[in-house]
C-alpha cells in the first residue's frame, strides 16, 4: 500500500478549518483508506458512544490499528515517519481523534510527534508485544492513559528501544496493577540507562528491570 503523508503546514491549515466549521470529518480519501475506515469503525466506536473508561479505550484502540495498519504492511518504518500519521489523524480518522480528544487539543492531531494519538497507540501496542494478542493483552490489561503516555512519550536518545521496551511491559504486566508503577519505571529507566547497558547486565534486560523494580519498591 502507497502511504500518503501531510506536512506540518498542510495539517494546521485542515486542521484549523475543521475547527472552525466544528466539523471533524474525514476527508476523500483513495479506497485503501476507505477500507481502513470501515475496518477501524467495524472494530472499534467512537470514544463518545463506547463507555469505556479512556484507558480501556485507547488500549482498545491501539490494538484495532496495529491489527488493521499491520494487515496492510504498515511496519517500524512507517511508523517513524509523522507525515503519515498527520494524513491519517487529519483527513482518514480525524472523528476518531477528536470525539477521543476534543477540538482543542491540536497536538493529538499533528502538531507533538509523540503525543499524536493515533501514532501514540500503535507504539503502546508495538512496544508492549509479547509474541501475540492474547499475551500482549494480558501483559497491558488493566494500564491508564497516564501508563501509556509515559511509555510512549520516552523514547531515548536513540530512539524506543524495543526489546528492553517490550520486556519492562512483560515485567510490569506480572505484577498486580497497583504496583507497576509505570511512571517511575520509565523515569528511572531514562536516568539509569545513560550509564547501564542493559543487554550487559547480568541476567539481562529481564534482570536489569527487576532490578529498577527492586529500586523503586524500597523508595516509595
Amino acid at each position: 500500500m502507497n502511504w500518503a503523508k501531510l506536512t506540518r503546514n498542510a495539517a494546521s491549515k485542515k486542521f484549523d478549518e475543521m475547527k472552525l466549521a466544528d466539523t471533524f470529518e474525514f476527508g476523500a480519501i483513495h479506497a485503501d483508506y476507505s477500507e481502513i475506515r470501515k475496518a477501524v469503525r467495524d472494530s472499534l466506536p467512537l470514544f463518545a458512544s463506547s463507555g469505556l473508561e479512556a484507558g480501556v479505550y485507547d488500549i482498545r484502540a491501539g490494538f484495532a490499528l496495529y491489527r488493521i495498519l499491520n494487515e496492510r504492511g504498515f511496519g517500524v518504518r512507517h511508523a517513524a515517519d509523522d507525515g503519515i500519521w498527520r494524513y491519517l489523524s487529519i483527513i482518514v480518522l480525524p472523528d476518531y481523534v477528536q470525539s477521543r480528544w476534543n477540538k482543542f487539543h491540536e497536538e493529538r492531531f499533528w502538531r507533538n510527534r509523540s503525543r499524536i494519538w493515533l501514532r501514540a497507540m500503535w507504539w503502546f501496542i508495538h512496544l508492549s508485544w509479547q509474541g501475540d494478542e492474547a499475551s500482549t493483552r494480558a501483559s497491558v490489561d488493566g494500564m491508564s492513559t497516564d501508563d501509556v503516555m509515559h511509555i510512549v512519550e520516552r523514547p531515548g536518545v536513540r530512539g524506543f528501544r524495543v526489546e528492553l521496551y517490550r520486556s519492562m511491559i512483560k515485567t510490569a504486566g506480572a505484577r498486580p496493577p497497583r504496583q507497576r508503577k509505570i511512571p517511575q519505571l520509565m523515569k528511572l529507566n531514562t536516568a539509569t540507562i545513560v550509564m547501564v547497558e542493559p543487554s550487559a547486565f547480568h541476567g539481562g534486560s529481564t534482570r536489569y528491570v527487576q532490578a529498577l523494580y527492586q529500586q523503586i519498591d524500597q523508595t516509595l
